[in-house]
């Protein structure tokens, strides 16, 4: 089934997504402000915007007043990607869960919703 919803899509990596993602909620951030949120290195994440910036996806500038301070943002092409993929995510979602009846839906919900406790539940105790 998977696979037949995923033929001929242009699917966007997850790493991608998240990178883009983070770029549209949080708008001209500095990397620093990126790595904190995300829990990644400044350096992985400079990397990875950098290969971002070689597709147009993402631009960076570099603050006139603190030189250590680099700010990225999204470009008009890189919000055009965003939106896009996530369409096309969105519609294979909704064809997979239009498959399942209410119980099976409500099952699946609730095994998230266990899934997402579970995993506060390390952060948090990861935090201390």
């Amino acid at each position: 089934m998977m696979s037949f919803l995923m033929k001929n899509q242009d699917f966007a990596r997850p790493q991608t997504m998240f990178l883009l993602d983070n770029l549209l909620e949080h708008g001209r951030i500095r990397l620093k402000d990126i790595a904190e949120l995300s829990g990644h290195s400044a350096q992985n994440l400079c990397m990875l915007y950098g290969k971002l910036e070689k597709k147009g996806l993402v631009a960076h500038e570099v603050d006139a007043q603190n030189r250590r301070n680099t700010y990225y943002f999204l470009t008009s092409a890189g919000k055009s990607y965003l939106k896009r993929h996530k369409a096309a995510a969105e519609t294979v979602m909704t064809r997979l869960f239009a498959c399942l009846t209410p119980e099976e839906s409500n099952q699946f919900q609730e095994s998230l919703r266990s899934v997402c406790d579970v995993l506060n539940k390390v952060i948090e105790e990861k935090r201390y």
